[in-house]
């Protein structure tokens, strides 16, 4: 039945051991990413690619966006550089997100990154792409998903940033899976620790987030991929009553878009 899948799913969810290459990315180095699988490898290269570049506003008016998904998806706009210190990457992939945070974000301010992702194969890339964060930072890497839920559902994509255990409302019809779903481990998002900045993006656990993170008062930035207008409204009326402005605005479609806001 339901537990014998989950439980042959948690049989299968090993680290990754498959061939890799590497992808090299201007002024920041080399990541190492899968080739066992096409979905895998163009995958990790737009978790890569869509996060590594600088806010250009007239390459993003040129494209109809403000940035989201032209290298650029979290930057934005910005008059100063806020002090982060600590960093909170929800969803993290094979790294990009706390690269970009460490290198081109907030080079000099940054020294913790706190980071959260229940697929073990993520966590291998992450680890191995985490040495081209420069020395002085603190990596933390957590292999859980974040939920209210204490035993959650994951359901890893083949395309593994669209893999998700909060499926209420998501656009579940063009999604394949690497196997069975099955159940991990989970923090609570009030457990969460104290964070400067936040970019979550895992595929609607978002609205959890915003519902239970604990430390809003201390947050400077928030960056958010939503997948529900429920949360992107949830989003908005958050940041509004913690004091975040809006900063970027990419609605994308129906399904998701992202939003960047800052104190």
């Amino acid at each position: 039945g339901e537990c014998a899948a989950w439980a042959r799913g948690r049989e299968e969810a090993v680290s990754y051991s498959g061939p890799t290459a590497q992808h090299h990315v201007d002024r920041i180095g080399d990541f190492l990413i899968p080739t066992d699988t096409e979905a895998h490898r163009i995958d990790a290269i737009k978790c890569i690619d869509g996060t590594v570049g600088r806010y250009d506003p007239v390459q993003a008016r040129k494209e109809g966006t403000w940035g989201e998904r032209i290298s650029q998806e979290y930057s934005y706009p910005r008059e100063r550089i806020e002090p982060v210190r600590v960093f909170l990457d929800i969803g993290h992939n094979v790294g990009g997100t706390s690269v970009w945070a460490a290198r081109v974000w907030w080079p000099d301010t940054l020294g913790a990154i706190f980071a959260y992702d229940p697929n073990p194969a993520c966590g291998h890339f992450y680890d191995k792409n985490a040495s081209l964060i420069q020395s002085g930072v603190t990596v933390y890497r957590h292999e859980q998903a974040i939920s209210v839920d204490p035993r959650p559902v994951f359901h890893c994509d083949t395309r593994w940033g669209c893999s998700y255990t909060h499926a209420e409302g998501l656009d579940l019809e063009p999604r394949q899976l690497d196997g069975d779903p099955y159940e991990v481990a989970a923090i609570h998002p009030r457990d969460l620790p104290y964070a400067n900045a936040i970019k979550c993006d895992a595929e609607g656990c978002e609205g959890d987030v915003l519902d239970h993170y604990t430390y809003w008062g201390d947050v400077h930035v928030l960056m958010l991929e939503w997948h529900t207008q429920v949360n992107r409204l949830k989003a908005f009326a958050l940041a509004d009553r913690v004091g975040l402005t809006l900063r970027k605005n990419d609605c994308g479609d129906a399904q998701q878009g992202v939003g960047c806001w800052v104190r």
